[in-house]
């Protein structure tokens, strides 16, 4: 078995645990949200309610681990993990919806050069992929989260 085989129940893992824990860190208030499952890149267009909305923000945050395996227990996932890549998302995404009413999220597409493993959250457009970096010898995770708002 392969170590990017091994890798993709992990991100299944953070993925289904990063959908659990947002809807308590994004506190969307007065602000719509809408998710475009379709993939689409930044500068991408998504129509809402006879509007065009352009998703021209990407935000990406990284966290290099050398084991992920010590995080063997769901609370320290959530605390040494999934929070620390969702708070970066979450950030950008509460200083983008002040003031605005309409906040739009879409599932990014692959990129050019992506290695890994990759799993989505399912309504909020935000990417997880984890790969290996054999010259560290880090296993990295990265959050990546493609909106636009109105």
């Amino acid at each position: 078995m392969s170590f990017p085989t091994l890798l993709q129940p992990t991100a299944d893992r953070f993925a289904t645990l990063a959908a659990a824990r947002i809807p308590t860190m994004l506190q969307l208030r007065s602000t719509q949200h809408v998710y475009d499952p379709t993939a689409g890149d930044v500068n991408s267009v998504t129509e809402v309610e006879g509007k065009e909305v352009v998703l021209k923000h990407w935000r990406r945050a990284e966290q290099p681990y050398r084991d992920l395996n010590r995080f063997a227990t769901d609370e320290r996932v959530m605390q040494h993990v999934i929070d620390r890549g969702l708070l970066p998302i979450v950030t950008a995404l509460s200083k983008e919806i002040m003031g605005k009413r309409l906040l739009v999220t879409r599932r990014p597409a692959p990129r050019k050069g992506d290695r890994g493993v990759v799993a989505h959250l399912e309504g909020y457009g935000i990417r997880i992929v984890i790969h290996f970096d054999s010259a560290k010898e880090d296993t990295i995770v990265a959050w990546e989260c493609l909106y636009g708002s109105v």
